[in-house]
């Protein structure tokens, strides 16, 4: 005879419960328990068709704008081919060094990664991040989970650093772009933006010099999870040179990316002082992590033109030359993730025949 399920003794229900164990299963073991899938956290109404349709909407009014400047974007066109090329080129430095990032993590920790395979694997990712639900993210967390063994919540912890470093190198380059630009008189500084690039520096040194509370609770599967993910952070934050490393190559990452601004502009017409580049690179890279639309589209461009707005120069232009990037952008992310999409995949199903036949993995260089 089985008795009617009911409430834990800490009040909450057995789905529930079920909930937060399939969860933390996930976390730490990459698959749901056996008896049951995780029950879906829902919103309500309203908010489950904003969190849908606003993200998608705020693109196709984008597109819309941009159609309408169609004239102007015919701009494009005319650009010199010299000028696409050192687009391309630029973007194709920035991949790899933003992929560095992750790997400079990744051996402090003792993961064998190699170094073209985790470049490969990172522009896989940024490919398949033009799909919804940030598929080409979970494609990196199932790989190297396959792969190098790689739990999920150590995974995020590497992720998440990189984006507290990441609020330093924003905040640093785009202080030192205003700094420019109130020294030689060439615009007068946003205070919004002055405000804005303090406050990610406090926040980022602040991840920096905090340590993360560590549970001590006995056993169960979310004890786990917080427990990979506290190590892995952990980990980055105890070596500061590590740490050091990450936010300088973000920070040459984003000089590059200054650079490729500089010539969307000049393919415009439009020669403005280096501290407008350096102000837009930083904001545009975070809008790119953190926007809810797949491969930022959209969010990205409006970001770019209301810094440019703050800077003194008109929202179109701002709009426009982000565009010229993006198109050259996604020339190069289909060319540089489908040969991450190859080189991965062969590597993913290797791993998962070694699995089934028992043998270990080895990474390539």
């Amino acid at each position: 005879m089985t008795t009617p399920s009911g409430p834990s003794d800490d009040g909450r229900g057995e789905a529930e419960l079920l909930d937060e164990e399939s969860l933390a299963a996930e976390l730490v073991d990459g698959d749901a328990p056996d008896h049951g899938l995780r029950r879906r956290r829902e919103h309500s109404r309203p908010v489950a068709i904003a969190l849908k349709v606003v993200p998608y909407a705020f693109v196709a009014a984008m597109v819309l704008y941009l159609f309408s400047r169609r004239d102007d974007l015919a701009k494009l066109g005319d650009a010199s081919i010299q000028d696409l090329v050192l687009i391309g080129a630029l973007v194709v430095v920035g991949a790899v060094l933003n992929a560095t990032e992750y790997w400079v993590m990744y051996r402090s920790a003792d993961i064998d990664v190699g170094f073209r395979e985790n470049v490969a694997l990172f522009n896989a990712g940024q490919l398949g991040n033009y799909l919804p639900m940030q598929v080409g993210t979970m494609y990196r967390f199932r790989y190297l989970k396959v792969v190098h063994r790689l739990r999920y919540a150590n995974t995020a912890s590497f992720l998440l650093m990189n984006l507290a470093l990441t609020f330093g190198s924003t905040a640093i380059c785009g202080l030192l772009g205003l700094a420019v630009l109130a020294v030689n008189e060439q615009a007068d500084p946003s205070w919004l933006l002055v405000v804005g690039f303090v406050l990610l520096f406090a926040l980022s040194i602040a991840s920096a010099l905090m340590p993360l509370p560590k549970r001590s609770e006995p056993g169960g599967r979310l004890m786990r999870a917080w427990a990979e993910f506290h190590n892995g952070w952990e980990n980055v934050r105890r070596q500061p040179r590590v740490a050091f490393e990450v936010l300088l190559i973000d920070t040459v990452k984003l000089v590059f990316l200054a650079w490729r601004f500089a010539v969307a502009f000049h393919i415009l017409g439009i020669d403005a002082p280096i501290g407008v580049y350096l102000v837009v690179a930083p904001v545009t890279a975070l809008v790119t992590v953190l926007a809810p639309t797949p491969g930022s589209l959209g969010i990205r461009e409006g970001a770019v033109a209301v810094v440019v707005k703050l800077l003194g120069y008109s929202i179109p232009t701002g709009l426009l030359a982000a565009t010229i990037d993006r198109v050259v952008m996604l020339v190069v992310a289909c060319v540089l993730g489908s040969l991450g999409y190859f080189v991965t995949g062969r590597r993913l199903r290797a791993a998962r025949a070694r699995d089934a036949a028992g043998a270990p993995v080895t990474s390539p260089g």
